[in-house]
């Protein structure tokens, strides 16, 4: 038997949410964002969780994903409207937000340097100056 991407994805996607709330708790991500300011962007926003935190604190926020199946799911799901786009390849402006968060899950799996400081330039390339640049973790062991 074959799961299609699609239907793999509607499996995946509550068990995602569940780990994502877990290890970024509302209270854990209310203690990181409490600085955060507009206009706010999350880099690997998935499902939209955290740009759904955003915007319930009153700031305006987006979001990008390279997974088309998770920028379904958070529309789905939340209503939100995330951006295609591949973190190394940010289709913004310099200095256009005043946070951004680099959310689990983007740098956690790579283990080539220069794929990682990239993407790291390029979400430093958007904030803007004296913005905050928040880069969040938890790979498993």
């Amino acid at each position: 038997m074959s799961l299609s991407t699609a239907n793999w994805w509607k499996l995946w996607a509550p068990y995602w949410e569940y780990l994502e709330n877990r290890h970024l708790s509302t209270e854990v991500m209310d203690g990181f964002l409490s600085g955060a300011k507009s206009p706010s962007l999350v880099i690997g926003a998935g499902q939209g969780l955290i740009v759904e935190r955003l915007r319930q604190q009153g700031l305006k926020a987006e979001g990008v994903d390279l997974d088309p199946e998770m920028i379904a799911m958070a529309k789905k799901r939340r209503g939100i409207e995330l951006t295609l786009a591949d973190a190394s390849k940010l289709p913004y402006k310099d200095d256009s937000f005043r946070t951004t968060i680099i959310a689990t899950g983007v740098l956690d799996y790579l283990d080539n340097e220069e794929t990682i400081f990239g993407i790291i330039r390029e979400a430093a390339r958007v904030t803007a100056d004296g913005g905050e640049l928040i880069l969040t973790f938890y790979k498993l062991p």
